[in-house]
């Protein structure tokens, strides 16, 4: 492809496709400080700092038609066209504040028709060499996380190289003109004052500078969540190494800053019973922009097991992955069991393990639809019911289903070619 920025490069194992904005648009330092993070901006610095406010994601904008469709625009983008969204105000399910100079996003491409990529950009100005999402045709929902600035009539434009593609966008935080000067001389140094207040129910989990640097503390650390008090733990970038299962809290929201940017592995003990990640009950929690692996080996590693779960619990844009189990021990990428209806979107779940299923759904009474997933497994199905009723909608799969009877709607195999459930 002519004046394409960027290969796209696919890893079809247990790694994830890798979908990695290859020159940036804006060179951002950010600097972690107590209750929130400043920045100053960039290749043409104008020595203006600014702040970041962390908001629970909210979706601006979604080209595709009803029922999906969010905002104004209901088509998707054009061969070399670039559309312009207001940021400002109340936009689609977001209402960002006048004045905010820039935006951190979850950006995510449905249904290409030709390798491509996309340009985020301030509205207005000249359009950077620059991509910050890349994808071939027919391929499955990719996200990627995306941080650019506004234009100061609060626009931002998106560029589509080739073929048609719809985006849907989702915003995680904004960042705005902090009220501070330049930097004084330092003043004579004080006596210690108490520990300040952190930001109301965020909690901050990073490799160094957060307040956790692992998931399980972040988690454990919370003792009133309840309907009236919510919580969001926010994962930075980085590999979160646990020993043991990460049990999700009800009403607390699991955040990464993006799928194989932020990565949570667990070398669990080689049981069935091993998750990584695992959630029990009527869990009002969502996890979401990350990737979660099990590699523990041994006998069933789980990336995620989901137990008796409502439609109350939800995981959007999240990569699962399952490997290194011994030969023909089994183990699962995504394993449903119980009484389960939870909302499963823009999935990427891999295996390598013989005879296994990298998504699974167990007993009667099971209700699941996984709806703008890719599913692989490479020695086994991609999915398998034992009794539940599994439907895959807009999703691609590489390999046999079982226990689905037919239950596909816009399902294709990796080739792009109509897939029929069995």
């Amino acid at each position: 492809m002519s004046n394409h920025p960027s290969t796209q490069r696919w890893k079809l194992w247990i790694s994830r496709r890798t979908t990695r904005p290859r020159t940036p648009a804006l060179l951002i330092v950010g600097i972690l400080v107590l209750g929130g993070m400043s920045l100053r901006a960039s290749a043409a610095d104008t020595g203006t700092a600014s702040s970041f406010v962390a908001i629970a994601p909210c979706r601006i904008f979604d080209t595709r038609p009803s029922p999906d469709g969010v905002g104004a625009r209901m088509v998707p983008l054009g061969s070399d066209e670039t559309f312009t969204a207001d940021v400002w105000g109340v936009r689609g399910n977001c209402a960002l504040p006048v004045g905010a100079n820039a935006v951190s996003m979850n950006v995510v491409a449905v249904s290409p028709t030709a390798e491509s990529y996309l340009t985020v950009f301030p509205g207005g100005s000249a359009r950077p060499l620059a991509s910050s999402l890349n994808w071939v045709a027919g391929q499955a929902p990719t996200p990627n996380a995306v941080t650019a600035a506004v234009s100061t009539t609060g626009t931002l434009s998106f560029y589509n190289h080739a073929g048609t593609v719809h985006l849907a966008v989702d915003v995680v935080g904004y960042y705005l003109p902090a009220s501070s000067g330049g930097t004084g001389p330092a003043g004579p140094v004080g006596p210690p004052g108490p520990a300040g207040p952190a930001v109301a129910s965020v909690i901050w989990v990073a490799t160094s500078g957060g307040q956790y640097t692992s998931v399980r503390q972040a988690l454990a650390s919370i003792t009133d969540n309840g309907p009236g008090h919510r919580y969001l733990v926010m994962v930075g970038p980085g590999t979160y190494v646990e020993w043991s299962t990460i049990d999700l809290k009800d009403y607390v929201d699991l955040q990464g800053s993006g799928q194989d940017v932020t990565t949570i592995i667990c070398n669990c003990a080689a049981t069935l019973t091993s998750a990584t990640i695992a959630a029990s009950g009527p869990v009002h929690s969502e996890l979401r922009n990350l990737t979660v692996t099990n590699s523990g080996g041994g006998n069933g590693p789980i990336g995620v097991s989901l137990t008796n779960v409502t439609a109350a619990m939800s995981i959007v844009d999240t990569t699962i992955t399952a490997a290194n189990a011994s030969p023909f021990s089994g183990g699962f990428g995504l394993y449903l069991t119980g009484s389960v209806q939870p909302h499963l979107d823009a999935l990427n779940v891999y295996i390598n393990i013989t005879g296994s299923y990298a998504v699974y759904a167990g007993f009667f009474g099971n209700i699941v639809v996984v709806r703008n997933s890719w599913i692989y497994s490479t020695a086994g199905p991609s999915v398998g019911a034992g009794g539940s009723l599994v439907r895959l909608v807009a999703s691609t799969v590489n390999g046999n289903t079982t226990g689905l009877s037919g239950r596909c709607d816009l399902v294709v195999d990796v080739s792009g070619n109509p897939f029929t459930c069995n």
